[in-house]
């Protein structure tokens, strides 16, 4: 039987779900958009993850679109700074 199948599973997974859930509720009205993601690690090893969004839709893609966007940029000047490190430069 596969994790994601398991009734540990499906029990640990609609608690977390719960949880962003209430984290959503208590806070819905506040902004137009809003997405909170959490992930933890199984009994097996392998990574879940629960999502809550509400609000629109687009938004909520513009959020997720900003976000990867700016990761992409701090991973590039992070980078940069290794291999100037490894030359010697700083």
């Amino acid at each position: 039987m596969s994790e994601s199948a398991s009734p540990h599973f499906e029990r640990e997974h609609a608690e977390r779900q719960g949880a962003l859930d209430d984290v959503i509720a208590q806070h819905e009205g506040k902004f137009d958009a809003m997405m909170v993601v959490g992930t933890w690690t199984t009994e097996n090893g392998e990574t879940a993850m629960v999502v809550s969004a509400s609000g629109n839709w687009y938004a909520q893609n513009g959020m997720l679109a900003e976000i990867m966007a700016r990761r992409a940029i701090d991973t590039q000047h992070a980078r940069i700074q290794t291999l100037r490190r490894e030359d010697g430069d700083e």
